[in-house]
């Protein structure tokens, strides 16, 4: 597993601090990945749902450096540890988001839930307006990991058949959260189904939520 760290200003998509912690034998082109990082995430505003919930609102590039596919992994909740393999799926929704381009975003319902997308080798997704819920008084700096893994599975099934559609995205889309599409929803209660992956990298973004 490798670990990145990123430092992210508002309105700012370079990074300012890179600290990998490597333990792999992935090869791993670091001067691509210093120039077009995995992961750039900027904060746009916010949406106050009823205290002390709050919706934060990003822009997210995504980057698949590798030739194979990748799932990309973000956390629905950042009060929590982000921890996937320990959630309890109350259910998937998987929708479509439009704009240029075609992504298609899993969300695992539940405690510990998440937020996947499949993306294809040599891929680059952004996504605007992306939701992440928020419980509690706001920092000025909020730390958000995103995971990057080789497979996803749900209970005795891989996340691509969870789906119920091909979960593959376009290698180029630009879209927006606000228009979005339901493709299919199930209902996973009662039935315990745990979730596995293998991890490949995680990736620790430190995301400044105060206009400098």
């Amino acid at each position: 597993m490798i670990i990145f760290t990123y430092d992210v200003l508002p309105n700012h998509s370079t990074q300012q601090y890179f600290n990998p912690i490597v333990n792999t034998n992935i090869p791993i082109n670091i001067a691509k990945k210093l120039e077009n990082p995995a992961v750039e995430i900027r904060y746009v505003t916010q949406r106050r749902q009823k205290p002390p919930h709050v919706n934060l609102l990003f822009d997210i590039t995504l980057r698949n450096h590798h030739s194979l596919s990748r799932w990309f992994i973000i956390p629905s909740n950042l009060t929590m540890n982000f921890t996937p393999e320990k959630a309890t799926p109350d259910g998937l929704e998987v929708f479509e988001l439009k704009g240029s381009g075609r992504v298609v975003i899993g969300r695992v319902l539940g405690i510990d839930g998440f937020q996947a997308l499949l993306l294809p080798a040599g891929a680059e997704i952004r996504i605007r307006n992306f939701p992440i819920s928020f419980w509690g008084e706001l920092p000025q700096v909020l730390s958000i990991d995103v995971i990057t893994a080789t497979r996803l599975s749900i209970g005795d099934q891989l996340a691509e058949t969870r789906f119920g559609i091909n979960p593959t995205s376009d290698p180029r889309a630009d879209v927006r959260e606000d228009k979005q599409a339901i493709l299919s929803s199930r209902d996973f209660k009662n039935q315990e189904l745990p979730v596995s992956m293998l991890e490949e990298q995680r990736f620790k973004l430190n995301v400044n939520l105060v206009s400098q």
